[in-house]
């Protein structure tokens, strides 16, 4: 009964409620995020008519906002360090909410590529902050939780643009002037002037601005109340305390650099399959515009799923490097069997488990804090995520012309083929997660 109440008396902070709202604030943000992130690929026929583009053409088109997005990733960092977490998110939202909805009055290839562009600059200033914001107000025993939350609700975007939009522009809606895919794309923009607004009104840089104490404090709390219940894991308390790496001795680790490939071989394959499902629904099955999107947004599905189902079998096994293989190989198998045309139901069926197997990529993050220490991990990250995001724009840029070129199949051998360069970074990482962990 004393340790109840002492529990209790730790984990008891009023006011601290307030995080939900955070969390609510960072994820409606990222929702959005994704809607523009991949408001392209239920509507590529549609802008190849429209704006007389090649299949090269629209690749490079998807690809724009990626490049952008991998550098300015670096760019919103800085930004945010500077003037914190709240003026940072708003003025990225803002920015983004604007600059996407100009993408709908595009009047040629040339400003809807310098649009995309812009779009990414301004989207990465979305997920930097907010990750940070769950790192600032979440202990380090919910962060995890905050984090896949955050991931999950915001990956849901895709889904909510892929059948959305579609349904626009097969029910004739008109927006003033504006008609087909340009009234539907602008006019699913406009919510997002009300989450500016919210974050605005909600976001805080840290709970001290809340009248809270710091969030260290309250994390040592939790992990007291941890400890009381006999769930707190030595070896998280031992990451967390672990002293921090210089940088460049982890850039000069191969283990680091074998991460990158695992993580490559995820992003690249899932960047070029994800992009280009719904176009392929169309092309190879006759089906309609919505059954098409529907088709496609099921990878978001899968995607959250596929995160919690990943700390699952992570429980099951000790090895991530196992994890990592295994959801790189079933990623680029399921994407080379959209070569097997048995249906569109087949079809979807393989985009699901697409976003299922991609949420296992959640374990190449986890390691450079189990290897370098907590400190050190988000440093580390920022550079496996670099390298990922650089490389998904290259094969997407590359991944229309082979369409092109070739034909579709060309497009999922290539898939297949990154994925399984990804796992030899998990093999080579290997050993160095059995020698720590041995």
């Amino acid at each position: 009964m004393e340790k109840e109440k002492k529990i209790k008396e730790l984990t008891t902070i009023p006011g601290y409620g307030y995080r939900y709202l955070i969390l609510a604030g960072i994820s409606l943000a990222y929702f959005y995020q994704t809607v523009y992130r991949y408001g392209m690929t239920p509507i590529t026929k549609q802008l190849q008519a429209d704006l007389n583009l090649t299949m090269g053409q629209i690749g490079v088109l998807g690809s724009a906002f990626f490049y952008a997005y991998a550098f300015a990733n670096l760019l919103w960092g800085y930004v945010v360090d500077k003037i914190g977490i709240r003026k940072t998110f708003t003025i990225s939202v803002a920015l983004l909410t604007i600059i996407a909805t100009s993408f709908g009055f595009s009047p040629n290839y040339t400003i809807a590529l310098l649009i995309r562009v812009l779009q990414g600059v301004a989207a990465a200033g979305i997920y930097v902050p907010g990750a940070r914001a769950a790192s600032a107000w979440f202990t380090k025993a919910e962060r995890g939780r905050a984090v896949g939350l955050f991931n999950s609700i915001g990956g849901l975007g895709q889904a909510f643009i892929q059948i959305a939009l579609p349904v626009l522009i097969v029910s004739g809606f008109s927006f003033g002037p504006l008609t087909g895919w340009r009234a539907g794309w602008v006019v699913l923009s406009l919510p997002a002037i009300c989450i500016v607004i919210f974050d605005w009104l909600v976001l805080r840089d840290k709970t001290e601005d809340k009248g809270l104490p710091p969030i260290s404090e309250i994390d040592k709390r939790f992990m007291e109340a941890e400890v009381l219940r006999g769930r707190a894991e030595e070896k998280f308390v031992e990451m967390v305390s672990r002293p921090e790496v210089e940088i460049w001795d982890v850039i000069k680790s191969p283990f680091l650099w074998a991460l990158c490939l695992a993580w490559v071989g995820y992003i690249a394959s899932v960047r070029v399959g994800n992009f280009w499902a719904a176009r392929y629904a169309l092309d190879a099955y006759g089906v309609g515009l919505i059954t098409a999107g529907a088709a496609g947004s099921l990878f978001a599905w899968g995607r959250f799923i596929g995160g919690p189902m990943s700390g699952w079998v992570a429980d099951l096994t000790k090895y991530r490097w196992k994890i990592i293989a295994a959801g790189l190989i079933g990623m680029g198998v399921v994407i080379e069997l959209f070569t097997v045309k048995l249906g569109i139901a087949f079809l979807s069926l393989m985009v699901f488990f697409m976003g299922i197997f991609l949420g296992f990529y959640v374990n190449v993050n986890a390691m450079p804090a189990e290897v370098w220490g907590v400190k050190t991990a988000g440093r580390a990250n920022g550079i496996i995520n670099f390298c990922g995001q650089i490389a998904g724009a290259v094969f997407l840029s590359l991944s229309g012309y082979i369409q092109e070129w070739y034909g579709w199949s060309a497009v999922w051998h290539l898939c297949l083929a990154v994925a399984l360069l990804g796992v030899l970074g998990a093999l080579y990482a290997r050993t160095t997660e059995m020698e720590l962990k041995r």
